[in-house]
């Protein structure tokens, strides 16, 4: 039967509830209701064909008829059953009756309590409680509202998360509801409280002023392995003619160092602790990590810092004399990458698209030893 059910009616509600209508009609009412449902019903031969099925199908939604349902009858006349009431249209005239059929009071309620609290404290939220309804039944809200006061109280506060001083709050929570927090700051705040440049969850501190935990670059130079604060790195002036970052720790620790240069531990994705070393411009720049398309998507991320850099290691010759050593690659990356030499991009694409297996990867670890002196001889010491 393809006639619209009682269970059918209630299918389209329950919709309105998961994209939070309902709840906003309880708060700001739109004109959204009286709402009339979808309702499929029997067609002229239905009714001498499937008489019985129809009676029943009447009988189903006379059941719901004043439970939050109104229903609007008309009469049909057939020339085989005569004259008949059947339904025409079917209506919920509020947003409580569609809620009350959901059997969502309970949550509703919550929902008009909460509202009034969170908008007498902080008025600015009102619109989005209103948009995202659903969304602010899950939030802590208790912490959060301490919280946006505080920074209210203490604009840029300069500090680290952790030295906020509220009760049963953490840098933790701060951290994990980062995204959170930064929708309804930029509500709450005023805008010279803001740094509309920082963007995105890894830039709150610098958005709303706290202090970043620094930043710290690991590096051998002249048979030291030190690891330093990034702005220290970024003054320093040493002897350094040319510098390989690595991305392995191991590769790291064990890598030749050729006279003049300095080997960085690159720690995969991400380079804002290398960003300020601006010195790294005039210096011979080297990439080495894994032979995969991770290992070229982190190059290609290196080259908007540095553009100038080059790779090391990563060649088609490198992989196919390591066949042994090949393993599978963990959900490799298919992206476009810009930033790669032709000769890179092609090896890149032949691992996106599986040209020498399924998902192969080289480890930058599991390269000989003897294959790594002599590239580097080659590559880096013949240059200089």
């Amino acid at each position: 039967m393809s006639w619209t059910t009682p269970e059918a009616l209630k299918s389209q509600l329950r919709k309105l509830w998961e994209k939070g209508i309902l709840l906003r009609e309880v708060t700001q009412d739109s004109g959204y209701f009286p709402r009339q449902l979808i309702c499929k019903k029997p067609t002229s031969d239905d009714l001498s064909s499937r008489f019985n099925e129809v009676r029943q199908w009447i009988g189903a939604l006379t059941q719901i008829e004043g439970k939050g349902y109104r229903i609007e009858w008309r009469q049909v006349r057939h020339r085989v059953i005569g004259v008949n009431r059947l339904p025409a249209k079917v209506w919920v005239d509020s947003a409580a009756d569609a809620i009350k059929i959901l059997g969502q009071q309970k949550v509703s309620e919550r929902y008009q309590h909460l509202f009034q609290h969170i908008v007498t404290a902080q008025p600015a939220l009102g619109g989005w409680l209103v948009k995202y309804p659903l969304r602010m039944l899950e939030q802590e809200w208790t912490r959060l509202l301490a919280i946006i006061a505080w920074l209210q109280m203490n604009p840029r506060p300069g500090i680290y998360l952790r030295q906020i001083d509220l009760p049963d709050i953490n840098s933790k929570f701060i951290e994990q509801h980062r995204g959170i927090l930064t929708e309804l700051l930029d509500l709450t705040l005023p805008p010279e409280a803001i740094d509309p440049l920082a963007r995105g969850v890894v830039q709150f501190n610098r958005r709303f002023g706290f202090r970043d935990k620094p930043q710290r670059v690991r590096y051998r130079f002249a048979g030291q392995d030190r690891e330093i604060d990034s702005h220290e790195f970024a003054s320093l002036n040493l002897p350094v003619t040319t510098v390989l970052v690595i991305e392995n720790e191991i590769s790291f620790l064990t890598v030749p160092e050729p006279a003049g240069s300095m080997v960085i531990f690159g720690r995969g994705y991400g380079f804002d602790m290398l960003s300020s070393a601006r010195w790294l411009c005039r210096q011979k720049l080297y990439y080495w990590g894994d032979i995969d398309t991770h290992g070229f998507a982190i190059l290609s991320q290196f080259r908007q810092l540095y553009p100038h850099t080059q790779h090391v290691l990563m060649d088609e010759n490198t992989l196919f004399m390591h066949r042994s050593s090949w393993v599978e690659e963990d959900k490799p990356c298919l992206r476009l990458l810009p930033n790669l030499t032709e000769q890179e991009q092609r090896l890149y694409q032949a691992l996106a698209h599986n040209h020498f297996g399924a998902k192969v990867r080289l480890e930058q670890e599991h390269i000989s030893a003897n294959w790594v002196r002599q590239a580097l001889e080659s590559e880096i010491t013949g240059d200089t």
